[in-house]
């Protein structure tokens, strides 16, 4: 499909006929897109409810299935599955979690229990973040509060990249490339 890797451009004219391939090309793809995009929903969508009755089917028998393994949980031991011909059942241990003790308690009120119950507590169980406000930093930038000298005296600077784009014509209409 590809007829020339390189192209070299040697003037505004050319740039735009090549530019004129580009959107060709970008429209092209923006098609074929459109039109993957609706065989996936066709595909999705006649799979759709096969995938929901069996849901519907799975979900009694697996609550079922974890009613009956609570209630004979002393036949586990000491283990947290059980393997049977069909697969394994059990339970899995999640994460620790650090909790309020009930919903009358803030975090507030426990970090006041914390203090008065001691500084090596307080010390070990709560801490202070600083961290460098870069958005704040830019605003001002910007606003011209702080000048690139101010930045440089406490280690920072304020940079922009710029980087070249082409955002070709996307519309169907007429061929530009026609008119030349």
């Amino acid at each position: 499909m590809a007829k020339e890797t390189k192209p070299t451009i040697a003037d505004w004219s050319e740039c735009d006929r090549v530019l004129g391939e580009v959107r060709q090309m970008d429209i092209l793809a923006k098609q074929f897109e459109a039109r993957k995009d609706e065989a996936v929903q066709a595909a999705a969508k006649a799979f759709d409810n096969d995938l929901a009755c069996l849901a519907d089917e799975r979900k009694p028998k697996a609550l079922a299935i974890g009613r009956f393994c609570t209630k004979h949980r002393k036949e586990f031991g000491d283990a947290k599955s059980k393997q049977l011909d069909n697969g394994v059942v059990g339970w899995r241990l999640g994460n620790h979690r650090c909790e309020l003790l009930n919903g009358k308690l803030s975090v507030k009120d426990v970090l006041i229990k914390l203090c008065r119950a001691g500084k090596k507590l307080a010390k070990r169980y709560t801490r202070v973040v600083i961290d460098l406000w870069k958005q704040h930093v830019i605003d001002d930038y910007k606003a011209g509060k702080v000048t690139d000298a101010d930045l440089a005296d406490v280690g920072l600077r304020v940079t922009q990249t710029e980087r070249f784009f082409i955002d070709p014509k996307l519309d169907e209409g007429r061929d530009r490339n026609a008119e030349s």
